[in-house]
């Protein structure tokens, strides 16, 4: 039987002032599906690359500047 690992190997994905993601140009994309197409790919590329690093956590700022990424 495989031992699980304990270990925690994490990264911060950054959002103020679009320091990781989004990335200051998708932001100034005015077609709305254009934009969140653009974002979603970016987002994907930067959790393949968590994978490829072979991290097990991501710590992913929602509330960048006093704002969220959701509705509320």
């Amino acid at each position: 039987m495989a031992t699980a690992n304990k270990n925690l190997k994490a990264t911060w994905v950054a959002t103020v002032t679009n320091l990781d993601w989004p990335s200051v140009s998708s932001v100034a994309i005015t077609d709305e599906a254009a934009r969140v197409s653009k974002q979603k790919e970016e987002l994907t590329g930067i959790l393949d690359e968590i994978v490829a690093m072979k991290m097990n956590a991501v710590i992913f700022q929602v509330v960048p500047c006093a704002d969220a990424f959701y509705a509320s």
